[in-house]
């Protein structure tokens, strides 16, 4: 499912830090809009490991790290977003109290798809 159109899209495993096991897998999609980035995680069936939502600084902080052009935008200017293949309609958006590259003390609130699109708009 395609949420924004001309994203960077992709399956990544996650490693945890210490031990550079794989604790995920899971798919994502960047989008870039003018001085903003929107990134969407995915999760399901093809996760056989943590869940994003119990992984979710392990996996910002990974994604962060893979895709280096994120760096030059502020906390303000990065927005997150987690899906379960269960409730395609429904996203969780996930915000951090610490500034990049550490992301620490999560907290999340719900979106239904079409919030997510107004959102998305509303930000352009």
């Amino acid at each position: 499912m395609k949420v924004f159109s001309n994203s960077k899209s992709g399956e990544v495993d996650i490693p945890q830090p210490r031990n550079n096991v794989n604790i995920s897998t899971i798919r994502f999609e960047i989008q870039q809009k003018f001085d903003r980035i929107f990134i969407i995680l995915y999760d399901g069936s093809w996760n056989a490991g943590t869940s994003i939502t119990n992984g979710i600084e392990y996996i910002t902080a990974f994604i962060y790290e893979q895709f280096p052009q994120i760096s030059e935008y502020v906390k303000d200017q990065i927005f997150w977003f987690e899906n379960y293949e269960h409730s395609p309609n429904i996203f969780d958006q996930v915000s951090f109290y610490t500034e990049p590259p550490l992301f620490a003390t999560p907290s999340w609130n719900r979106l239904s798809k079409e919030q997510l699109l107004k959102k998305f708009n509303q930000l352009m």
